[in-house]
């Protein structure tokens, strides 16, 4: 993963469900303001490559990186396996 692929999933993971669009991932990111709505396919571009990376190693964590439809991308937390909830209560 590159350096810009792991900031990118680090920002979405670093605040689970929250939806962020994609001139803000290119602020906090890249720390430019996009004026030419062409800037943002950068971004889509990006989490393509993020979730085509995480599918080789577990396809379940690529589904983690959510679209959302006209705006941009969230992390929706990974669901509590009730096995490791029972481990860590023993």
């Amino acid at each position: 993963m590159t350096y810009l692929e792991f900031n990118i999933l680090h920002l979405l993971a670093n605040y689970p469900d929250r939806a962020w669009s994609r001139q803000q991932i290119i602020e906090k990111i890249w720390g430019w303001n996009c004026n030419n709505p062409g800037d943002e396919q950068i971004v889509s571009v990006h989490i393509a490559q993020i979730r085509k990376k995480l599918s080789q190693v577990d396809a379940a964590a690529a589904q983690l990186i959510k679209t959302v439809r006209n705006y941009g991308y969230r992390f929706d937390r990974p669901p509590i396996c009730e096995n490791t909830l029972n481990q860590n209560v023993s």
